[in-house]
């Protein structure tokens, strides 16, 4: 288990540190149990993910589910602040993610 263990860490060591426990993982077959509040690092990393409020379960499943349909209002509010880099008429830019409950007019807070 690895509770926040990048969570202190500049980004450049923070990298590192992640791309050691990736390399690692696939070389021996390992599996992590990681924990932390950084939802853009468990993102990059997981397979699979479960988001708690309050140690209560809201949400569950493969990253690529969780974070590209999320269904829980929590969930969305934590992606909503996630930034991204788009290329927006030929120009990057940092924007946030609109979620399906923003784009609605849902209350997610």
């Amino acid at each position: 288990m690895l509770d926040e263990p990048v969570s202190a860490l500049d980004v450049t060591v923070q990298e590192q540190v992640l791309h050691l426990l990736d390399r690692l993982k696939t070389q021996h077959g390992l599996s992590y149990i990681f924990i932390s509040h950084d939802i853009g690092v468990v993102e990059d990393i997981a397979d699979r993910v479960i988001i708690m409020v309050d140690g209560k379960i809201v949400e569950q499943g493969s990253a690529h589910k969780v974070f590209n349909g999320p269904e829980h209002p929590f969930t969305h509010r934590l992606l909503s602040v996630l930034p991204e880099l788009r290329e927006v008429d030929g120009r990057f830019q940092l924007v946030y993610r609109n979620t399906d409950a923003q784009s609605k007019g849902e209350k997610i807070g």
